[in-house]
């Protein structure tokens, strides 16, 4: 199977410090997973998914003001295209409403270095699935998110690796680029 990208963009959102900064040491073990950044609560995250487009996010459930669910919920209001969201948090008890939000996952804390490994190769499908749909799809994604009621994922941000650095560029600024395969 072809793969459409090499980079899973991501976020990191829990407003317990320690927590994310965990996750993000287990994160490391997976090449292929870009922590674009984290935020502490969720209007950062709703600022941060809006402007990064990230691929994936890591939610906690339980923050102050905007819970993780209030997360998901706004960008459906403000219909801004959803990333894939994975839930993380220390109770059993919110998982049936992050299904009902079409989370993709949803993760104890602490989070198991294996059941991550699960949710990382899930994630990779489902992103590998999305980009081949969108690059296959034989109407336009206007049309598709005009018949469906729901924004098509279409990305305006890339993500830019050089000399060891991550930028985010506006894919509208872009003259010319080139690919190079180390």
């Amino acid at each position: 199977m072809n793969r459409l990208t090499t980079t899973i963009t991501t976020l990191l959102v829990d407003d317990e410090k320690l927590a994310c900064e965990e996750l993000s040491y287990l994160l490391k073990q997976f090449p292929d997973i870009e922590i674009l950044s984290t935020a502490g609560n969720g209007l950062d995250a709703v600022r941060l998914i809006e402007d990064l487009e990230p691929d994936l996010v890591f939610l906690d459930v339980q923050m102050p003001g905007l819970d993780g669910m209030g997360v998901i919920r706004t960008l459906r209001e403000r219909e801004i295209p959803l990333p894939y969201f994975v839930l993380v948090t220390a109770y059993e008890n919110y998982a049936v409403e992050a299904f009902r939000l079409e989370a993709m996952d949803y993760l104890l804390k602490p989070v198991e270095r294996e059941r991550l490994a699960l949710t990382a190769e899930r994630a990779r499908r489902a992103i590998q699935e999305r980009q081949q749909k969108a690059a296959t799809a034989e109407p336009p994604l206007a049309m598709v998110a005009a018949a469906t009621g729901r924004p098509a994922l279409q990305r305006s941000k890339l993500l830019v690796k050089s000399n060891n650095r991550n930028f985010i560029v506006d894919a509208q600024d872009v003259i010319y680029a080139t690919i190079e395969t180390g």
